[in-house]
């Protein structure tokens, strides 16, 4: 899949999930139903926001914002 191999570049060309973030931002503000950004970002929210106890996909605290 085309975002998997994205984020082997992304990795190797040491760009943040911040801006990851925004790209994918970009992506489904230009296509609300671009459903493989909203997955991609939910990977990237993950990375960025991780569960302390392992249970959930992303902080709990984060999730209510």
């Amino acid at each position: 899949h085309c975002w998997d191999y994205r984020q082997h570049i992304v990795k190797k060309a040491g760009i943040s999930d911040n801006e990851e973030f925004d790209f994918s931002t970009k992506k489904i503000y230009n296509n609300f139903s671009n459903y493989s950004s909203w997955h991609y970002r939910s990977k990237i929210l993950s990375r960025m926001f991780p569960d302390p106890s392992g249970e959930l996909p992303i902080d709990a605290d984060k999730h209510k914002e």
